[in-house]
């Protein structure tokens, strides 16, 4: 079993195999080719933000990759509604969805990674050359400008950049041998993107010591946006649960377990797990909710959780880096066992993890984005 993957890289490998083996007719041939631009510019946002910071922080990372998402499907949205937008209020029907949509989107990770500017530029110029001139062309980009400013406004309060617990907070809070033993502290921001607040869906306490597939460019778009969303929601209120119980790792639990008041315990002060522990406390696992709301957003996406997909793992023994699974809950499953085959988390860290996660993936797709009388008009038809 692999140690890790990240679910956004299942869920574009997913949209892209959707989206290139749909038959399209001539009328549809162009959503089919507009798609390709959310696909795009996820995986060109993930090369940004490695070349800006090596991806060292997931959390701003999915941020920054929710308020992208968010922004091109408010824009291509602004221009021909069928969903629900996040932020942005203004309409233009002469406006191009899928120019608007490359604008909002450069715009965006351009505020948030502005030593990547000139990437940026480069990559939006090569679009929009190939879009031509015109006044949809013109009209696409403004409102994209329009959508992106509007989506960095309704984040700009998020406290995102805050440190809500000090060092030193954190270290007082483990006095108990049995609290998360502090190494390096890793901030815990309020940017819920569809949680009323991080603490909406906290798991309980830990146990006691002692005891139907999208070629169109408007559903892609809402899918990678409620996607994006969803996993920085999972970050958010993973880190809450964290934040709250303090739940120390494997490492400390075995070398430490003389300190644990449990007779049934005994330490082995020699122990480690399979991959270096992390310095964030146990419970509950944030890489099991993160895969976990995911897959409920997938599921939701494609009408059903069995679909059958197989990417190439980064992570996987080289000699077979090839997954397969039945279904996006089955991924989500693996997801949540590497952690503990790995050594570094409770199998009740994991379990929280799943359980959690399902919560935020089921309100997220319960409560943004949802279908306008278009939309539903438009499904009816199919």
């Amino acid at each position: 079993m692999h140690t890790s993957f990240s679910i956004g890289l299942i869920a574009a490998s997913v949209a892209l195999t959707a989206v290139a083996g749909v038959q399209h007719n001539s009328s549809s041939r162009v959503y089919a080719d507009e798609s390709h631009l959310i696909l795009e510019w996820n995986r060109f946002a993930q090369q940004v933000i490695a070349a800006d910071n090596g991806y060292l922080n997931p959390l701003p990372a999915t941020r920054a990759l929710a308020m992208m998402h968010l922004a091109m499907h408010d824009a291509i949205n602004a221009a021909a509604p069928r969903y629900a937008t996040y932020a942005v209020r203004t309409r233009d029907p002469q406006a191009s969805p899928a120019v608007a949509a490359a604008q909002a989107a450069h715009d965006v990770l351009a505020t948030i990674y502005p030593g990547q500017k000139p990437a940026l530029g480069t990559y939006l110029r090569q679009y929009l050359d190939e879009a031509g001139v015109g006044s949809r062309v013109a009209k696409g980009v403004a409102l994209g400008k329009r959508a992106a400013a509007d989506i960095i406004a309704a984040r700009a309060d998020d406290k995102s950049s805050a440190r809500n617990r000090t060092s030193k907070e954190v270290r007082r809070a483990s006095i108990a041998s049995c609290r998360f033993r502090f190494r390096e502290h890793a901030a815990l921001a309020e940017c819920e993107a569809a949680l009323g607040s991080p603490a909406q869906f906290r798991v309980s306490p830990p146990p006691a010591l002692a005891g139907r597939e999208y070629a169109h460019l408007w559903t892609t778009a809402r899918t990678f946006a409620l996607l994006n969303a969803a996993l920085a929601d999972s970050y958010i209120a993973g880190w809450d649960s964290k934040m709250h119980y303090n739940f120390w790792r494997p490492i400390s639990a075995i070398r430490l377990a003389s300190d644990d008041g449990n007779r049934a315990t005994a330490p082995d002060t020699t122990w480690e797990p399979f991959l270096t522990t992390p310095p964030v406390q146990d419970y509950p696992s944030t890489h099991s909710v993160l895969g976990s709301a995911g897959a409920v957003v997938l599921a939701h996406a494609f009408g059903r959780d069995d679909i059958a997909f197989s990417f190439t793992s980064l992570s996987a023994d080289s000699a077979n880096p090839v997954r397969s699974f039945r279904s996006f809950s089955e991924a989500a499953r693996e997801n949540a066992e590497s952690r503990v085959r790995a050594g570094i988390h409770f199998r009740f860290a994991i379990e929280a993890g799943l359980a959690l996660g399902q919560d935020v993936g089921r309100h997220t797709v319960s409560t943004l984005l949802k279908p306008t009388t278009q939309a539903v008009s438009d499904a009816s038809r199919d």
